[in-house]
């Protein structure tokens, strides 16, 4: 009998200090990445819009979707083009992993995914692309997900 007490202790501790917890809905977020940029001469992508967000000690967040687009403002189309051609189309960037870009280069594509993101601060960043004369133009880019609580 003090063997079985022994073990059921034994599995009573080992379950509580190994055991992983469950997930419980808390509430759906979107993250709006927004706003109207004038872009000039370059090559390269330049970070336009970045915020940060601290999840709280017993939260997980469960990133869904993502997506970000351009859309053309008072130029000519001609331009809108050479804005693709120039250098592709906006990227989105979560603690410097690129989580959204549809650049069809091997080096920028990415699957779509679904992100896992613990206790702790992370940042969201959305890069455009740079033309070859200035052209200015919106930019929207969204990020949807759940936050779970960690119920032991």
């Amino acid at each position: 009998m003090k063997n079985l007490i022994v073990l059921f202790a034994f599995v009573l501790v080992t379950g509580c200090v190994f055991g992983q917890g469950n997930l419980q809905f808390n509430q759906a977020f979107k993250i709006d990445l927004v706003g109207t940029q004038s872009v000039g001469v370059g090559s390269n992508y330049h970070q336009v819009n970045i915020q940060t967000f601290n999840i709280p000690v017993g939260k997980v967040w469960k990133i869904e979707s993502t997506n970000a687009n351009i859309t053309k403002g008072q130029y000519t189309t001609s331009t809108y083009a050479a804005l693709f051609n120039w250098a592709g189309t906006p990227v989105i960037y979560m603690d410097d992993v690129i989580i959204y870009s549809s650049v069809t280069s091997t080096t920028l594509t990415v699957p779509h995914q679904i992100y896992w993101l613990p206790a702790g601060t992370h940042t969201f960043s959305l890069w455009l692309p740079t033309v070859s004369s200035p052209v200015p133009y919106s930019y929207t880019g969204s990020i949807t997900g759940i936050e779970f609580n960690i119920v032991p």
